[in-house]
């Protein structure tokens, strides 16, 4: 479905009323004032009466962990019934909407709500409350007596309801081949109320097991409830994520006046962790597009900054889509919120509508007699709630080799060729097994250039220094695979000469070596991004393919590459075999010295018997410098090159040319000498960039760390500190 929007902002509190103003509708753009009518006992009121229309037992808020008063904790009325707190809650969505729809900006909308129904569109309602004191109010429940009868909007896909966070550059849309990837995430810390454990992740897959059969959807878990296993399942090498799903207790903490998510440290208990260091762990994923947090007060902010809840912040910081849940869920609700929303997300409709079709699903389920449907709440600042370009399956391979079944034809003349006869003739099965290929081919040098060049390459450059790094050919690290005796000496090339050029005068196989931090992955991708180009230019050159050999467990080294080609790229394997046997592929193998090193010796082994199949085609293969030389085999490659480390030159002449921001750092890094070999490592010195930006020379000491190790960590840490401390900042500052 399209939509007509009708964009309105409700201003800060200045005496008592706040500015409200049309930005954007099909009909004008008018001013009004709203009126705050309610005083502190009569808003308790009419939020107590949630509590009783709601279903118990419902997810837990963190003991401990403060929340706004008058919230869903609150003891309903003596005497109360459901049905009278049924009537209340509608009779406050009709006083929400009376507010926010005062004269001339209520004429507004019924017009254009017209227009867009002339136009044969909704009308999608994004609300841009910037006042403290009202983003914490439930909108979802505006009611609109007008229509007959009256009704809900959050509840009518024809007017969806979004918290608009305005941007400078909205977010469009990604171009998702499917299944849509979500990761997921259980965390239950043996300190608070047990969720049901042992059957949230169940419970989530049952809830999408029709998406995840049908390969529309692939959901995958993070092994552990702790921030670092979500950092470490968020590398740039593990997914493609598009959607993360958080499962467990959630709260707003008033003494830091910001939301949280609670996971677990390593002993199980309770971690509360930040808005901000969640925003933080997601922003660093490429393809990651939104987050459903399946916790309660997951949009619950400080009264005193409208930004401040978990869901804003985590927006604010650049996902373009978060769903939180303004109180607490139970699992029933979760369960058909899930199936609904990810339901019709995977078939392509906005993610506000998705949104919308769910709250239908938790009303539907309990036959209309609750408003747990207004729990959950959609924070965007995607401005047509399409977050996804979804490509269909078959437009490209049918499943498991199997042709899509025909359309039903009329029985065959006598005499007369089938359809199929002709097509057989005309393009025989090995002419349609070359086309598939071919296809494959775009399709996989597509998402090659989509997630590691324009995502993990491009995210890589952000974070380091932009310095030329030299290059020394070293052939004597490698077995030639002619059988000679490479050269033992050490060729140090020109600062001007690229990867791509080495990779061409080396006959196009090659070893990568450098110490941790040296770049390694970020040269690869460099090559992988050239080679690339000259794909595009001249198609039957082989496609470079980047893969981690951390996932290499021993098999021949086709066979692993044709399932993991299947798993991370989502080509059948029947394609990548094919591909792989005609030496169409050119493999780029990332991080030799992350396989064990008790089977580390047997992956060279089995590169070395995949390059020896075909010496025209090749292979790239990086890895740290001293984990190699420590093998006892090497691999048979044409040449080796070794990123040289910064010289000093370099990294004073980097800092000086960063101008005053820098002066601490440039007299700390002149008094240390275990800075100074620090800062020689790309990776480190652009940590020391952003730690030590704008500190004074005096606020860069060690913690009286004595060893290198320890100065080491002092970096990191300050580094980790500032990151957060920014993020809250810009939070702050919008």
């Amino acid at each position: 479905m399209e939509y007509e929007d009708f964009e309105l902002m409700v201003g800060p509190s200045v005496r008592g009323t706040h500015h409200l103003r049309v930005v954007h509708s099909p009909d004008g753009e008018p001013e009004g004032t709203l009126v705050w009518p309610f005083d502190r006992q009569a808003l308790a009121t009419r939020l107590e009466a949630f509590d009783i229309a709601r279903r118990a037992p419902a997810r837990g808020v963190a003991p401990g962990l403060s929340r706004l008063p008058g919230r869903a904790h609150s003891q309903s009325p003596t005497g109360t019934t459901r049905a009278e707190a049924m009537e209340t809650v509608e009779g406050f969505g009709r006083e929400l909407f009376d507010l926010l729809m005062p004269e001339a900006i209520g004429r507004c909308y019924n017009r254009s709500a017209a227009i867009a129904k002339e136009r044969g569109k909704g009308l999608r309602l994004r609300l841009r409350i910037e006042a403290p004191n009202l983003a914490a109010l439930p909108w979802e429940f505006i009611f609109d007596r007008s229509t007959r009868p009256g009704a809900y909007l959050g509840l009518s896909p024809l007017t969806p309801i979004t918290r608009y966070l305005q941007v400078e550059r909205p977010p469009g849309r990604m171009h998702v081949e499917p299944p849509l990837r979500i990761l997921g995430m259980v965390a239950l810390p043996n300190d608070l109320q047990r969720l049901a454990a042992s059957r949230e992740r169940g419970q989530m897959e049952t809830a999408i097991k029709h998406l995840t059969d049908t390969n529309h959807v692939k959901l995958d878990w993070v092994e552990g409830g702790t921030r670092r296993d979500l950092q470490r399942k968020l590398r740039p090498n593990e997914g493609p994520w598009h959607v993360f799903h958080f499962i467990g207790h959630g709260a707003f903490d008033e003494e830091s006046g910001e939301g949280l998510l609670v996971m677990t440290d390593d002993e199980g208990n309770s971690d509360p962790v930040s808005a901000t260091t969640v925003a933080g762990l997601l922003g660093g994923h490429p393809t990651l597009r939104m987050a459903v947090f399946n916790s309660c007060e997951g949009s619950l902010g400080d009264p005193d900054d409208a930004f401040s809840s978990t869901a804003a912040i985590v927006v604010r910081q650049g996902l373009p889509a978060v769903v939180a849940m303004q109180y607490e869920i139970t699992d029933r609700a979760a369960i058909e919120f899930s199936r609904a929303f990810y339901d019709w997300l995977a078939d392509k409709y906005p993610v506000d509508m998705a949104v919308t079709e769910a709250r239908k699903a938790i009303l539907n389920h309990w036959d209309q007699n609750t408003v747990e449907w207004g729990t959950p709440v959609l924070h965007m600042r995607a401005p047509d709630g399409e977050l996804f370009e979804i490509d269909v399956p078959s437009a490209v391979f049918q499943p498991k080799g199997e042709a899509a079944p025909a359309p039903a034809q009329p029985d065959p003349t006598p005499g007369v060729p089938s359809m199929d006869d002709l097509i057989s003739h005309v393009l025989p099965e090995s002419s349609r097994d070359k086309e598939q290929v071919r296809r494959g081919l775009i399709t996989l040098r597509k998402k090659v250039k989509r997630f590691w060049v324009d995502g993990a390459l491009a995210s890589m450059l952000e974070r380091s220094p932009l310095i030329e790094l030299e290059l020394e050919l070293l052939r004597a690290a490698v077995a030639s695979p002619f059988g000679d005796e490479p050269s033992g000496s050490v060729e140090i090339l020109p600062p001007d000469q690229k990867i791509a050029d080495v990779f061409d005068e080396e006959g196009g196989s090659l070893l990568i070596l450098g110490e941790p931090g040296a770049g390694k992955t970020t040269t690869l991708l460099a090559l992988c991004s050239e080679l690339l180009k000259r794909v595009e230019g001249q198609p039957e050159l082989p496609v470079p393919i980047v893969v981690n050999l951390i996932g290499w467990a021993g098999q021949p080294l086709d066979e692993w590459l044709a399932a993991e080609l299947s798993s991370k790229y989502t080509i059948p394997k029947r394609i990548t075999r094919r591909c792989l046997s005609d030496r169409r592929l050119l493999p780029l193998m990332d991080g030799l010295d992350e396989v064990g090193a008790a089977t580390r010796e047997a992956c060279v082994g089995a590169i070395n018997h995949f390059a020896a199949g075909d010496l025209s085609i090749g292979a790239v293969v990086s890895s740290r410098y001293k984990e190699y030389t420590e093998l006892a085999s090497r691999l048979r490659l044409n040449s080796a090159v070794r990123l040289r480390q910064l010289t000093r030159e370099q990294v004073a002449e980097h800092v000086r040319e960063r101008g005053p921001r820098l002066e601490g750092l440039r007299d700390v890094l002149r008094r240390d000498s275990a800075l100074q070999i620090e800062a020689r490592s790309p990776l480190m010195l652009g940590i020391m960039e952003r730690a030590y930006s704008d500190l004074p020379p005096g606020q860069l000491d060690a913690g009286g760390a004595e060893t290198a190790e320890a100065r080491r960590q002092h970096i990191l840490d300050t580094y980790v500190d500032r990151m957060f401390q920014r993020q809250g900042e810009g939070v702050r500052s919008v």
